[in-house]
């Protein structure tokens, strides 16, 4: 079969798993719990680019997040998604929490994914992995009749969401300590 007629094939197959056009040479996945090291990794990056914490506060972090996220995987509450280069390697990953929500005019308590952890190795950045990521979580919880999505957006990650048709609600904060 000629290489055009391949590329031709797969970019179709990407069209209709993906949502968008092939990104030659990367695959995505979900992530099983033998990922969740990876996953707390980039969690650590994540929140080291953000803001600058102690090693101490990371540690107590990375810690928390490893047996936070083995016990809601467990109970299939956690859903990754890992992007692969074509050796491999992570590139990326994005993860779903299905939380709690309280019950509210219309609805009853019910859960509701929240988008988390989205991390890009700085090498992989600017290829659409991002966008990848949050069109596969978007699809699986379409698929599975959540109504709706949310997340809290870092400063780097606002315009991917956007572009994507999140739009911004407004929640507020205080430090009580």
């Amino acid at each position: 079969m000629k290489t055009e007629t391949l590329l031709t094939k797969y970019n179709m197959f990407s069209e209709i798993a993906f949502g968008g056009p092939a990104m030659a040479g990367f695959k995505i996945r979900t992530a099983a719990q033998r990922d969740i090291g990876i996953l707390v990794r980039q969690r650590h990056l994540m929140f080291e680019e953000m803001r600058h914490e102690t090693a101490a506060q990371h540690k107590i972090g990375d810690d928390s997040s490893h047996e936070w996220a083995t016990s809601m995987m467990e109970q299939g509450l956690f859903k990754c998604f890992l992007v692969t280069s074509e050796r491999g390697r992570v590139a990326a990953g994005g993860c779903l929490w299905l939380r709690e929500e309280q019950p509210g005019p219309g609805h009853p308590a019910r859960r509701t994914p929240y988008l988390m952890s989205m991390y890009m190795e700085p090498k992989f950045r600017g290829k659409g992995l991002g966008s990848l990521i949050v069109k596969k979580a978007q699809r699986w919880s379409n698929k599975r009749g959540y109504p709706h999505m949310s997340l809290h957006a870092s400063k780097m990650g606002r315009k991917l969401y956007a572009k994507l048709g999140w739009k911004r609600i407004w929640e507020m904060a205080i430090d009580l300590e």
